[in-house]
């Protein structure tokens, strides 16, 4: 198969797992839309019909491994029973495996990492401790808010708040050897390095950024370069670098043994979706060379999505996963632009040439997805990849060696002065602006069509290049505005996300509610910014400061506090750095809205928000004699939004809209948690569901 036939097979599986995941009126139209289409492909154009079958073939068979994927997922489901859980606790804190529920064998994790434990004091959960108790369980749903499969690449299947038994140690055994490395690399790098160091390292070989304290990591996302802790193609390249060191003559056999070397680093990675990409092609390139080939990265990466998408469909909607592959692509177009442009004898040139060719791929490969999930770029990220991979690749090397070879360890006080260099610089480099910009929506794909134009992959006579490439421009300068035409209705949209965020938007103007938890508030916070959008704090206690910070920089939003301060927390502190009002307001009126707290003994019970003639209710997490106190004395309102209290709010306003993030079995309530993203609006004298 050439690579044309490939790269179409991968665009066709693609897109039938797209087409599978919307809702059935839409799929139903879309599948006719494509049959007729190829239908009329066929008979007009018969020396493309072997093309055309091809396509319409991986469509369907896209469309059927998705369908098939969420059927035995949701097959599985245990959520909100009661059980009788075992599992085996792994290297990572409150993370059980091999889980058993109610004598049946479960895929995937069962995380009790929020769990309250009746005997926390007398048990010791280290890894490879089989466990025992009764809870209720939580479902990580993929579908929950369109695809959401930040929990489904990780492994993790269910949750649980509520562990009704006391947790029974059944047996200790020795940790698995994926966990026996990773809980080696952890003890040696946390003795010889400092916190931080280690955390960075950590991350740096395994992708977990859990020991990373959230300035840091937001200083590297800040700057463009935090895809140094998604273990993919760079660390691929490094451990392969390695590898044939010591192998190289023998092709055949430094295949076999780099293979089986990326293939174990890989299993330690828990293989996350941005390493079994670069494994594949990896394997792909170096089989090619073995057999005396011309590799060829456009073929290897669509051989590499096609097995990925197939066995992993849900994949496709993971924002790592599109990073990568968009990643590859740019560093493919853009070294094979440069090739042809930049012809020179000059040695220094020639090695130069390949390093900037890989920065300003990676760069353009993953810019799309950095406005279409975080709405802004750095301007810096270029010129901080071209000095930080160079000096990562010999830390990472480094690092490996000490810890493959522990006589080494006196060198571990070295690294950890390069690394914190590496940070050192990244906070440096966090003061250069970052360039705010909207998102290019379904113009991504007309995006990548001009790099492909631009590249030595395409054909076409010049002229012709030209015309396509205005063509794709102008339809990503149309779907980059259309979907960014403010709306001028009024109404309250919720969104699935930890931090109960919703948004009131009134003439045109955005008034955003959230406790702002973590990214994924952060994400719809920006998603909702306009010219005028006020954020509203709901409870100071939880909310991440840094992502605070990040939003007064980069937006013009006012950031204001509807519940208690505490003065003395480090929040406090870094808000007050950077000139962020703190002070708690407990009203605000505005032209078109106003906004008060119903307080009780210097508790928030609720925020009510009033606009065009309507009042809206958000209402905390409450204790029983608090919501009989809230129902008692707080004046009736349109609608309401309550994390615990939405059972007995309906019951004493049947009348009223109820609405949630929590699963609820009660159809007249609204939650997120099963409706996804939806809307509220004002119609005539009420407020009305509009999904």
């Amino acid at each position: 198969m050439n690579l044309r036939k490939i790269f179409l097979c991968a665009t066709g599986i693609a897109t039938g797992i797209a087409i599978a995941s919307m809702n059935e009126k839409l799929k139903i139209i879309l599948m006719i839309a494509i049959v007729l289409s190829v239908a009329t492909f066929l008979f007009f154009v018969q020396n493309k019909r072997a093309c055309a079958i091809i396509l319409c073939v991986c469509i369907a068979v896209g469309f059927a491994s998705f369908s098939l994927n969420m059927h035995f997922y949701h097959k599985a489901d245990a959520n909100q029973k009661q059980v009788q859980v075992v599992g085996t606790v792994t290297d990572e804190e409150y993370l059980l495996k091999d889980c058993i529920v109610d004598g049946k064998k479960v895929k995937g994790y069962i995380n009790i990492k929020g769990a309250r434990f009746k005997n926390e004091d007398r048990i010791n959960l280290t890894p490879g401790t089989v466990v025992g108790f009764e809870c209720v369980l939580q479902d990580y749903f993929v579908d929950k808010d369109g695809m959401y499969v930040v929990d489904y690449k990780d492994g993790y299947r269910y949750y649980t708040n509520d562990i009704l038994t006391e947790v029974d140690v059944l047996e200790i055994k020795f940790p698995s050897l994926d966990e026996g490395v990773r809980l080696y690399a952890k003890d040696m790098l946390s003795h010889y390095l400092d916190e931080q160091s280690f955390g960075v390292s950590y991350a740096m070989l395994f992708g977990n950024t859990d020991y990373i304290d959230k300035d840091t990591l937001q200083a590297f996302r800040d700057v463009g370069i935090a895809h140094v802790f998604a273990v993919s193609g760079l660390h691929v390249g490094f451990v392969i670098m390695l590898v044939n060191a010591f192998v190289k003559k023998r092709k055949k056999l430094a295949l076999a043994i780099t293979m089986a070397v990326v293939l174990f680093y890989a299993w330690i990675c828990n293989f996350s979706p941005s390493i079994v990409r670069a494994m594949l092609m990896t394997g792909l390139l170096l089989l090619a060379k073995a057999l005396g080939r011309e590799p060829d990265f456009l073929s290897s990466l669509s051989t590499a999505v096609c097995v990925i998408l197939l066995v992993k469909p849900f994949y496709l909607f993971d924002v790592g996963f599109q990073m990568s592959v968009g990643a590859v692509l740019g560093i493919d177009f853009v070294t094979n632009t440069l090739k042809r442009v930049v012809k020179s004898d000059n040695k220094f040139l020639q090695k130069l040439l390949p390093a900037v060719g890989i920065s300003i791929g990676a760069t353009l490969g993953t810019l799309p997805f950095m406005l279409q999930y975080f709405s802004q770029v750095s301007l810096i990220g270029v010129l901080a990849n071209v000095i930080v991979i160079p000096i990562v690749s010999l830390i990472f090397m480094a690092t490996l060696i000490c810890l493959i070879l522990p006589v080494l360890f006196w060198t571990f006080p070295a690294i950890g002065k390069a690394i914190s260099a590496v940070i050192e610089s990244t906070l440096l480099f966090q003061y250069v602006p970052t360039l705010t910009l909207p998102s290019f929506n379904l113009g991504i794909i007309a995006y990548f069509i001009i790099l492909y134009l631009l590249s030595g992959h395409c054909r076409y006579k010049l002229w012709h290049k030209g015309v396509y490439a205005c063509i794709m421009a102008v339809l990503v300068c149309l779907m980059t505005i259309l979907p960014n035409i403010p709306a001028k209705d009024t109404k309250i949209s919720f969104y699935q996300s930890s931090g109960d965020t919703f948004c009131v938007r009134v003439k045109g103007e955005n008034y955003i509610f959230s406790k702002l938890v973590d990214f994924v508030d952060y994400a719809y916070v920006l998603q909702n910014c306009g010219d005028k959008t006020t954020l509203f704090v709901t409870d100071f206690a939880d909310f991440n400061a840094s992502l605070a910070v990040s939003l007064s920089r980069f937006t013009q939003l006012e950031i204001k506090v509807l519940s208690h301060v505490d003065y003395f927390d480090d929040d406090y502190v870094l808000l007050n750095k950077n000139k962020i009002d703190t002070k708690r307001i407990k009203t605000f009126k505005a032209d078109n809205i106003s906004v008060y707290s119903f307080d009780y003994l210097g508790k928030v019970l609720a925020n009510v928000i009033e606009f065009e003639g309507f009042s809206f209710a958000y209402v905390n997490e409450l204790t029983p004699f608090q919501q009989g106190y809230l129902l008692e004395h707080m004046p009736k309102c349109d609608a309401y939004y309550s994390v615990d209290s939405y059972n007995q709010i309906k019951q004493k306003y049947p009348d009223s809209i109820v609405t949630t993030k929590n699963y609820v079995d009660n159809k007249d309530i609204y939650s997120t948690y099963c409706c996804g993203n939806f809307t509220i609006s004002p119609r005539g004298a009420k407020m009305v569901f509009a999904k």
